[in-house]
């Protein structure tokens, strides 16, 4: 399973892979003739050397001045843990995502779903494999590196659970 997504400004796309080992891939994106640059993995990634699938990254975001990227990891299997959410710093190419949030120590709690809103914040999925998912988290000021972005665990009730779904919002 792969997802791709671009930047607010259609000027670069990243590439993940739910298999753990496979790392995360961004390219400059030339819009006038869809031509391709600078095509090469994000430092840091993989996060983690499983080959299985169900342990990498589910969902990436950009934030919408384009300067960072946030991944979400699914879950670990090397070792076995919850899953994380990091952020890559674009002004930083030579320095790993920074680990901004583990979802649990659990290999029951899994991350999910990023999404970018028109309100600028990043929406960000996390749930116990009993699929009871209740809440969403945000990224409050996501153009700002590591903690500065201003992440808030489950900060939206959503009043009842809304099932196992990977995502609630649409990807293109």
């Amino acid at each position: 399973v792969f997802r791709i997504r671009h930047s607010a400004a259609g000027n670069k796309v990243a590439i993940c892979s739910m298999v753990e080992n496979e790392p995360v891939v961004s390219f400059d994106f030339d819009s006038s003739n869809g031509g391709c640059s600078s095509v090469g993995p994000i430092t840091g990634t993989p996060i983690g050397t499983s080959a299985s699938h169900f342990a990498g990254t589910i969902d990436v975001e950009f934030s919408p001045d384009g300067t960072k990227l946030y991944i979400s990891k699914f879950r670990g299997n090397t070792p076995s843990t919850g899953g994380k959410l990091y952020q890559f710093d674009f002004n930083s190419p030579g320095s790993p995502p920074v680990l901004i949030f583990s979802v649990s120590t659990s290999p029951s709690v899994n991350a999910k779903g990023l999404q970018l809103g028109p309100d600028g914040k990043i929406y960000f999925l996390d749930m116990e494999t009993s699929s009871v998912m209740q809440f969403i988290s945000v990224i409050n000021d996501p153009n700002i590196a590591g903690s500065g972005c201003n992440f808030v665990s489950n900060d939206l009730d959503l009043g009842a659970s809304v099932g196992g779904n990977m995502s609630l919002f649409p990807t293109i």
